[in-house]
């Protein structure tokens, strides 16, 4: 039986290597070229500016590049059993969907935001708060109290605001 930390560390396995990994691995049999030639393609269209938009820019080639992995792999198990995947009964094919369409989704919604960022208008940086000092007449707190109790004059107090 495995220990904690032999368990903890296999559960972490899937964030770093595969499918479900946040940085792009690519397999010995995997173009490396071809990655790059994605990244600069992708590069040239989208230009990210700033680091929000950098690592939007990350997470789209990410999923464009697993999109592509999983129809390989599709295209590859079908050719193996002989069987259409449309048809196939195979779980191992039913994962590839489930994990393509995931993909598909996250793809879409991240090229979404990323544009979104693109046409978001910078927004200057406020203006370092005013310290002034105002006078008011003050109100009596106690809600109970009757006019006759309250002196007639208010009494002004000074406090200092942050003015925007």
């Amino acid at each position: 039986m495995a220990s904690t930390a032999q368990v903890i560390a296999n559960i972490a396995n899937s964030t770093k290597f595969g499918f479900y990994s946040k940085q792009a691995v690519l397999l010995t049999d995997e173009d490396h070229l071809a990655f790059q030639a994605l990244t600069e393609s992708y590069q040239s269209e989208l230009h990210p500016k700033t680091g929000v938009q950098e690592t939007f820019f990350g997470q789209i080639i990410l999923a464009v590049w697993n999109l592509q992995r999983a129809n390989c792999l599709e295209a590859k198990l079908a050719l193996s059993e002989g069987v259409d995947p449309l048809l196939s009964t195979s779980k191992t094919i039913d994962r590839i969907q489930t994990f393509r369409n995931r993909t598909e989704r996250n793809y879409f919604k991240l090229l979404n935001e990323f544009r979104l960022l693109q046409n978001e208008p910078k927004l200057p940086k406020p203006a370092p708060a005013k310290r002034t000092q105002m006078s008011w007449a003050a109100v009596p707190l106690d809600c109970r109290s009757t006019p006759s109790s309250a002196s007639s004059e208010p009494q002004s107090h000074t406090f200092n605001h942050f003015l925007p």
